[in-house]
């Protein structure tokens, strides 16, 4: 299932989240392909979304454009 995911300061961002019982993975990246983001981490220890959002807004955001 496709989704997209809003960063602050940025466009939607197209991607798809995916999980297996103690690993949880996100891809995301531009419409173009210019910028991807594939992120992987153990989900042992407690729910990571918080820090899939931290890494797609240090990627996607304005600020951190080059």
């Amino acid at each position: 299932m496709a989704t997209s995911a809003t960063a602050a300061g940025a466009d939607r961002i197209p991607g798809r989240p995916g999980a297996l019982p103690g690993s949880w993975s996100y891809a995301y990246g531009t419409r173009d392909a210019t910028r991807m983001l594939v992120q992987n981490v153990n989900g042992d220890w407690k729910y990571p979304v918080a820090s899939f959002t931290k890494v797609l807004e240090a990627e996607f955001c304005a600020a951190g454009q080059p």
